[in-house]
């Protein structure tokens, strides 16, 4: 998880953290682990507050720095919603809307198939992550049609998606 928050999330935070980030007043990064996410939008947002939410043996072991909070926590949330069937990511998505303030979102860092994609490359490594996920999991890869159809069914009628981190995509969702 750290090699991927330092992967993407810089990238993410210097394309779209003004629109992603720039009228929150708070952020929860769920399993955030070591903070890697947390504290670069901490640096560059510091009207943000951000908390991470892990499993005590995590937690303890990070240091304070007074940046970002550790909070202790019990969570079902794996990092990406990929992993879970189309009914546990309805479950999934709907605590997190009960969660939120009525004009909150929830960000998520998601593949989406074959949107936007430049790239024939990209699309074959989200082919081959698909049949990855299939075999070891009840998830699976999910296009457009499908990622919507899930937003819908857990109570968010509205998205956007931002395309621009090879495979992964920025998806918010909004009540």
């Amino acid at each position: 998880m750290a090699s991927d928050s330092k992967l993407f999330m810089g990238e993410v935070v210097k394309e779209w953290g003004d629109v992603l980030l720039g009228k929150l007043r708070s952020l929860v990064d769920v399993d955030g682990g070591t903070g890697g996410a947390a504290l670069m939008i901490t640096e560059a947002f510091q009207s943000v507050k951000c908390s991470i939410l892990d499993l005590a043996h995590v937690v303890d072991m990070q240091p304070e720095n007074g940046l970002v909070e550790f909070v202790k926590g019990d969570m079902f949330v794996h990092w990406i919603l990929h992993d879970w069937s189309d009914d546990e990511c309805i479950k999934i998505l709907k605590k997190c809307k009960e969660a939120i303030p009525n004009r909150g979102k929830v960000i998520i860092i998601e593949a989406v198939v074959e949107h936007d994609v430049d790239s024939n490359e990209t699309t074959k490594t989200q082919y081959l992550l698909d049949i990855h996920m299939m075999t070891f999991t009840t998830g699976k890869e999910r296009n457009e049609n499908e990622w919507k159809s899930i937003f819908l069914q857990a109570g968010f009628p509205s998205y956007q998606i931002i395309c621009d981190l090879g495979v992964h995509c920025v998806i918010e969702v909004y009540p």
